[in-house]
């Protein structure tokens, strides 16, 4: 298995490696924030078409409820039960 990650030696210093190759503190940190920083682009990314259906399935049900007070608008209707219907 390829070493990642900070590993203790024996003598108490540390080895930093990414995916099998050894790198410096400040390499490592730089991977862990580039590698940080694209997950939460991805996570937000991720939330915004979360949010996204949430707005399209209350459109869905906006739409749905505009369509039967389409219908009943259709139908032989004295005029103050149109105004209470909205139409």
């Amino acid at each position: 298995m390829k070493k990642h990650g900070v590993l203790r030696c024996e003598d108490g210093t540390y080895e930093f490696y990414w995916l099998g190759n050894q790198l410096s503190l400040e390499e490592f940190n730089e991977q862990t924030y580039k590698t940080t920083s694209s997950l939460k682009g991805e996570l937000d990314a991720i939330a915004q078409g979360m949010d996204m259906g949430a707005h399209i399935v209350d459109a869905k049900e906006i739409l749905t409820e505009l369509h039967a007070i389409e219908e009943v608008l259709k139908l032989p209707l004295c005029d103050p039960c149109r105004k209470l219907i909205g139409g």
